[in-house]
C-alpha cells in the first residue's frame, strides 16, 4: 500500500487494467473520461467522488498501467482511500488503495533532512493534576526501580570492559 502526504498533488500509478474477455491480455486504450466507473472513495465516506476528469495517462512501456494525477482534494482526508476504476466493457475492475498520512506525519517519515522525529506538544503535568497519593507512589517505585536497572546494567558494562583491558594486556 502506497502512502500519500494529505493535502497534496501527486501521481500514482493505477493497474494491471486487462481485457474483460480473456482477463490477461492487457488494456492499453483505458479512458477514465469515458469509464463506467472512475471514483475514489475517502477513509469513512459513504459516497464516492468522481475521478473521471483527472489527468490520467498511460505509463509507456508498461501495458495496462496508467499514471493517474490525484489532486490535493482527492488526499484531503487522512485514513485508507480506494481508487476504483471499473468499464465492464473494456476491462476486469482495477482497485488501488493508499494511505493518506498527515503532512507531519508523511514529513517525518519521508523528508531526507528531517530528523526522524515527529513535532509533538507535550503538555507538561501541571499542580492541578489529580493523582491518587497510591498513583504517584506507584508512578515514583517504577521510576525507581528502572534506575536501579540501569545503574546495575551500567556497572556490569564496566566490569566487562575491564575484563577485557585485562585479556588484551595478556595477549
Amino acid at each position: 500500500m502506497l502512502e500519500l502526504r494529505a493535502n497534496t498533488e501527486i501521481k500514482v500509478p493505477i493497474g494491471c487494467f486487462v481485457d474483460v474477455e480473456d482477463g490477461f491480455t492487457p488494456q492499453i486504450d483505458i479512458d477514465i473520461s469515458a469509464s463506467n466507473e472512475a471514483e475514489l472513495m475517502k477513509n469513512d465516506a459513504g459516497t464516492v467522488t468522481s475521478i473521471n476528469g483527472n489527468t490520467w495517462a498511460a505509463i509507456s512501456s508498461c501495458r495496462g498501467w496508467y499514471n493517474l494525477t490525484l489532486s490535493a482534494s482527492n488526499v484531503d482526508t487522512e485514513g485508507m482511500l480506494t481508487v476504483i476504476v471499473q468499464d465492464d466493457s473494456e476491462c476486469l475492475p482495477v482497485f488501488v488503495r493508499f494511505m493518506v498520512l498527515s503532512e507531519a506525519a508523511w514529513d517525518s517519515k519521508y523528508t531526507a533532512d528531517d530528523d526522524g522525529l515527529m513535532d509533538v506538544n507535550v503538555k507538561t503535568f501541571e499542580s492541578d493534576l489529580d493523582l491518587t497519593v497510591a498513583m504517584k507512589n506507584s508512578v515514583n517505585a517504577e521510576a525507581s526501580s528502572a534506575n536501579q536497572a540501569l545503574a546495575s546494567l551500567l556497572g556490569l558494562g564496566r566490569k566487562l570492559k575491564n575484563a577485557i583491558r585485562k585479556v588484551k594486556s595478556k595477549l
